[in-house]
């Protein structure tokens, strides 16, 4: 019983040391001067040892090696005789693999940030324990490095995004850093993160012109969606064959070959901020999005990539807040962003008010979830389509009075 207690005791030890070494690898230098400067407890002891990681690393090798080892020969004698030499190396491999190893590791690498600190006064106190037989096996490993040519005092000192990230926050902290600069910094780090695929525009919610519609209907799609250009394809979305700019139309076109123009197309894997690059590199506002396959995926534009970073913008077919404006008697568009109240006062009309003030939030309040661009809604007695969305958020709405006169209207 003692034995197996000891055991017990023996492989917590190098749970110790394994879980140990992942926490202080996951601390940054510039976390621990922060700390120092804070005096939060055992700051002195964990600086040390991150500022001195070879230190660390044999204290952390030998204690765990002579904790496994001790292990590994008193599990061995207890089970001799009684189990085959192979399953004992087997099960003890096993036992030492899971709780000595991974699962330490995993635990504290998500805990680091907390755990460190309460593991460093420990650390140091093992590492003094075993010094004498620290400096020894220091000494060889100086000897042997000095004899493969490499220098063990040079240490290599990495600014990574970590560190950038702990120094912004403290720095915001002190007023070093605007909290919009901030906020713009961890978003590009974001950014740098997400695929096209994430930002994207997707396939359902893509508002496109057939290269073979009219112009007038290519005018009709322009005023109904409000966006700046448009994908044309020929028969189906899986078949783009260039885009046009709605200003083009201005030039009084006979088709809509004459104003086409050239698509860019991009994986969906590409990454957010190779998108940015290539945007500004190529002098172009907007791409394709495909598939493995080839298939039509979606679209980005340069608009959802700057969004990532600086929060919605408007184009210059945005509403300003509170905006509506009549287009024929009984029907509006109104920004998301109009409040229910002045519609009412100002138009007469009887929108239903509610734990909301605005248009969106009628809309989410009898949806509950964000519609897609010519989607319609019927909510008391008002006939409401939205006209422009992304997928976090309703833009532009055109509303009518169902009980109005009826007007015949092309949308």
């Amino acid at each position: 019983m003692n034995q197996i207690v000891l055991l017990i005791i023996i492989l917590l030890l190098s749970a110790f040391f394994s879980g140990s070494e992942t926490a202080f690898v996951s601390t940054s230098i510039y976390e621990t001067e922060i700390w120092l400067r804070r005096k939060r407890f055992g700051a002195k002891q964990t600086h040390l040892f991150v500022q001195r990681p070879e230190m660390l690393l044999v204290t952390i090798l030998v204690g765990n090696n002579i904790a496994i080892v001790t292990f590994s020969s008193i599990f061995t004698y207890r089970l001799q005789g009684v189990l085959n030499d192979f399953f004992i190396l087997l099960l003890n491999s096993f036992i030492v693999l899971i709780f000595a190893e991974i699962l330490p590791k995993t635990i504290l690498r998500e805990k680091s940030h907390a755990a460190v600190r309460f593991l460093s006064i420990p650390m140091l106190i093992f590492h003094y324990l075993m010094l004498p037989l620290i400096r020894v096996v220091d000494l060889l490993t100086k000897v042997i490095l000095i004899f493969l040519k490499t220098n063990p005092k040079q240490v290599h000192q990495f600014f990574n995004r970590r560190d950038l990230e702990i120094l912004i926050r403290e720095g915001s902290g002190k007023g070093a850093v605007e909290e919009l600069e901030q906020k713009i910094i961890t978003r590009l780090f974001r950014l740098s993160e997400l695929r096209v695929l994430e930002i994207m525009v997707p396939r359902m919610e893509m508002a496109a012109v057939n290269l073979s519609d009219d112009i007038p209907k290519v005018i009709r799609i322009v005023e109904a969606y409000k966006f700046s250009r448009y994908p044309v394809i020929e028969g189906s979305l899986d078949h783009i064959v260039g885009m046009i700019l709605a200003k083009d139309l201005l030039k009084n076109p006979s088709s809509v070959k004459e104003i086409l123009r050239e698509v860019y197309f991009v994986p969906e894997t590409k990454p957010g901020i190779d998108m940015l690059q290539e945007f500004q590199q190529r002098k172009i506002s907007m791409a394709i999005v495909i598939d493995e396959y080839g298939g039509t995926s979606g679209l980005v534009t340069l608009e959802d990539i700057v969004e990532e970073l600086f929060g919605e913008i408007r184009d210059e077919y945005d509403f300003e807040r509170k905006t509506f404006k009549a287009i024929a008697p009984g029907v509006v568009i109104a920004s998301a962003r109009a409040e229910i109240h002045d519609l009412n006062r100002e138009l007469n009309w009887k929108l239903p008010t509610g734990n909301y003030e605005t248009i969106g939030g009628l809309i989410l309040e009898n949806k509950h979830n964000i519609p897609k661009p010519g989607e319609v809604i019927s909510i008391a007695g008002y006939r409401i389509q939205v006209v422009k969305a992304t997928r976090k958020k309703i833009l532009i709405v055109k509303i009518k009075e169902e009980n109005f006169e009826k007007i015949k209207l092309e949308t």
